[in-house]
């Protein structure tokens, strides 16, 4: 037997664009679009798209480029069939006041009001938009708390599971929601945001909403349903990915992770959880997904 050393990684050219650095290529032709045009704003674009350095080399550049052009298309032109404006509005600044007498300063992007068809929205030429749809869920609470005239988010973006190139979301309040309800569920989400800034309250996928679910229980069979939730997630191929390992590293431990401030923890997940209970309404079907919050 004999063993060699492995030889030094040897340079490689890259032969297509992480679907981030597409991402920006694409915003990049959309702004340089007049009125979303995407056609008129190529020549302009073109230039700065070829020397950019998040190309692969040559040949391989051209289809980067045309994959960007119409992903610009695509996701554009579901956005203005939705009625997002080209140029972005400014953004609506209010206060809101909690039950304890804090205020919560609002500065929200994207919003259009209108009695009937109000909705605040995003726009991702990517597709990893979890953060995203939860952002404007919570946002569409604020809008509600503070009597806004928005009935709806809407979150666009580039979906590489789809031939179509794009999906739009489309988030909703459940009816029971009221302004008073969504000013209290603010209110929670605050307090529990308060908390984590000083003790971690991770989720570890679906654990964080197994601990909301059933508190403090004594009852062995409940347990061990959080702890296999916990576990589930741990030894999932995501979790070297997560920022639950950065923070607990790569091998943690269910008591070493909840034993601490267990209650305070329980409240916080609690709040995070109900608070902005963000779920599918249907199957995803035509280019479109509908989402409520309950």
């Amino acid at each position: 037997f004999t063993e060699y050393e492995e030889d030094d990684a040897k340079a490689v050219l890259p032969l297509d664009s992480n679907q981030f650095e597409l991402a920006n290529l694409v915003e990049a032709l959309v702004n340089a679009s007049p009125n979303g045009d995407i056609a008129k704003g190529q020549e302009a674009w073109m230039p700065s798209a070829e020397a950019s350095d998040t190309l692969p080399v040559a040949p391989f550049a051209t289809e980067q480029i045309d994959r960007a052009i119409a992903i610009a298309t695509a996701v554009r032109g579901e956005a203005s069939l939705r009625g997002v404006p080209h140029v972005h509005p400014d953004p609506i600044e209010f206060s809101l006041t909690l039950t304890d007498g804090t205020a919560i300063v609002c500065n929200i992007p994207n919003v259009i009001e209108s009695a009937t068809d109000g909705f605040v929205y995003a726009i991702r030429y990517h597709s990893k938009i979890t953060k995203e749809l939860t952002r404007q869920a919570v946002r569409l609470l604020a809008l509600c708390a503070a009597g806004k005239a928005v009935q709806k988010a809407f979150v666009v973006h580039f979906d590489d599971s789809n031939a179509s190139l794009v999906l739009v979301n489309e988030i909703e309040l459940s009816p029971e929601i009221s302004a008073q309800e969504a000013l209290s569920r603010l209110n929670e989400l605050a307090t529990a945001a308060h908390f984590a800034r000083d003790i971690p309250c991770a989720m570890f996928g679906k654990t964080g909403a197994a601990i909301s679910e059933v508190g403090i229980s004594n009852d062995d069979s409940v347990i061990d349903s959080v702890i296999d939730a916990f576990e589930d997630f741990v030894e999932g191929f995501s979790y070297d990915r997560s920022a639950e390992f950065v923070v607990y590293g790569a091998s943690p431990v269910f008591d070493h992770v909840f034993s601490d401030n267990l209650e305070r923890k329980i409240e916080a997940l609690t709040a995070i959880v109900q608070g902005c209970n963000l779920e599918k309404d249907g199957r995803k079907s035509n280019r479109y997904q509908h989402w409520v919050v309950k």
